[in-house]
């Protein structure tokens, strides 16, 4: 198991939970790319994959979501299967229809996985 929570918050967090079968590795953050409620970590199948998982919280601001575009940027920067999961309290985005808001925050997130091609 792999966990991290917020120290900010009461409650959150994010935790990945496995078989001990599967080889799953905790990849570790520098200090200028680490949030709360992020892991990073790398599962080896056939092939091996790069997940990042977040929460963001309703109420981060712009910031949080530059310091989380660079932290995606160089987590989609491996030369592994990159899949990015989380839940990221932005509702003004429709990824079925590809349409987000020009709100700042919303508009940040949503160009910078569009630029990075994640579907």
């Amino acid at each position: 198991m792999f966990t991290d929570h917020c120290e900010i918050h009461t409650g959150g967090g994010v935790a990945i939970f496995y078989k001990k079968s599967l080889y799953l590795k905790n990849i570790q953050i520098t200090q200028e790319l680490a949030l709360p409620e992020t892991i990073v970590c790398e599962l080896s199948l056939n092939i091996t994959f790069r997940l990042l998982l977040c929460y963001r919280a309703p109420d981060y601001d712009i910031e949080h979501v530059n310091k989380l575009n660079t932290l995606l940027t160089w987590a989609a920067s491996c030369p592994h299967t990159f899949i990015f999961l989380g839940d990221f309290d932005l509702p003004h985005i429709n990824w079925t229809l590809n349409e987000c808001t020009t709100e700042p925050i919303h508009a940040t997130f949503y160009n910078a996985v569009t630029n990075l091609g994640l579907e």
